[in-house]
């Protein structure tokens, strides 16, 4: 175990003949540090570590300007990678990879139904948002467990006047799990049906977006304003 400042303007730190802490003029690098360790509970032991076990005793980390955390490429580099999680100077947080997704239909003509009380699945062909490339085909997929907000927006008509029961669903895998119901005319007056909740999921699960109408007389009239299918990861 030693402590070394070679030529190179660098301070090495070994423990038992290996690598563990480099330090020079601009940055300070642990090497193998698997699990990172912060503190030590005095009453049980253990100890505050980023690998999942959690002491009595706070982790703070200070900076003067701005706290980013990267996942990292290369083993040489300190500005290499992907920014996961930053708080800038002012406190404010933000997670560039952070699902979210916002799409709508830009098909700006009337869908029918091929049957009456049949759900069929509504498309949406356009992406708004996408940050982390979880939405294809219609269908958002999650990348890891957790509770997400969903939200859809449709607008209904009809091709002749009398009462027509419109419903909006969100499906999770095959299963529905939030439902909305409109009934009316919707020949004179075209009716929106906006569905929203939370809902929970594990990695893998796919949320899509169904609808039916009590008579095929009953349509979704696609656009951009008023087909939209988004949402994102809270917690």
């Amino acid at each position: 175990t030693s402590i070394t400042a070679d030529t190179d303007d660098q301070i090495d730190i070994k423990v038992a003949g290996s690598d563990l802490a480099h330090i020079t003029s601009t940055y300070a690098k642990l090497r193998g540090a698997t699990p990172l360790v912060f503190g030590e509970n005095n009453s049980t032991g253990t100890f505050q570590s980023i690998s999942g076990e959690v002491g009595a005793n706070n982790l703070l980390l200070r900076s003067y300007q701005s706290l980013t955390f990267k996942n990292g490429t290369s083993g040489s580099s300190l500005t290499d990678g992907t920014t996961a999680f930053n708080i800038d100077a002012n406190g404010i947080v933000t997670m560039p990879k952070q699902p979210v997704w916002w799409a709508y239909n830009n098909s700006n003509n009337n869908h029918t139904f091929s049957g009456a009380d049949s759900w069929e699945q509504i498309t949406f062909n356009v992406e708004v948002l996408d940050k982390n490339a979880d939405f294809a085909s219609n269908t958002f997929t999650a990348p890891v467990d957790g509770t997400y907000y969903v939200k859809s927006h449709c607008m209904f008509n009809a091709s002749s006047s009398g009462d027509v029961r419109t419903d909006l669903a969100v499906y999770v895998n095959s299963s529905q799990i939030l439902y909305k119901q409109n009934k009316g005319d919707n020949y004179t007056i075209a009716k929106s049906v906006e569905i929203s909740g939370l809902v929970d999921l594990d990695a893998s699960d796919t949320v899509k977006i169904y609808s039916r109408v009590s008579d095929t007389k009953g349509r979704i009239y696609l656009s951009q304003t008023t087909t939209v299918f988004q949402g994102y990861l809270v917690a």
